[in-house]
């Protein structure tokens, strides 16, 4: 009798306050490393007289290029 009270009880529960049978909602946030690279590359069309370039570099927040 006494478990049958305290089902009961709990689905009572349940239907009034869902949210102490829901899980905790946890965010995890990745840290990333610094940003680090270089890019470059150029063109050269002779038939169409296309020719430009670009070279850039990047560590953590300084970026240098052209």
């Amino acid at each position: 009798l006494l478990v049958a009270l305290f089902g009961g009880l709990s689905a009572v529960l349940a239907i009034e306050y869902p949210l102490l049978h829901q899980p905790a909602l946890v965010k995890h946030v990745a840290v990333e490393a610094p940003a680090h690279y270089d890019f470059a590359y150029s063109v050269h069309d002779e038939h169409t007289g296309d020719v430009k370039s670009q070279t850039e570099s990047r560590k953590g927040d300084v970026v240098h290029g052209q």
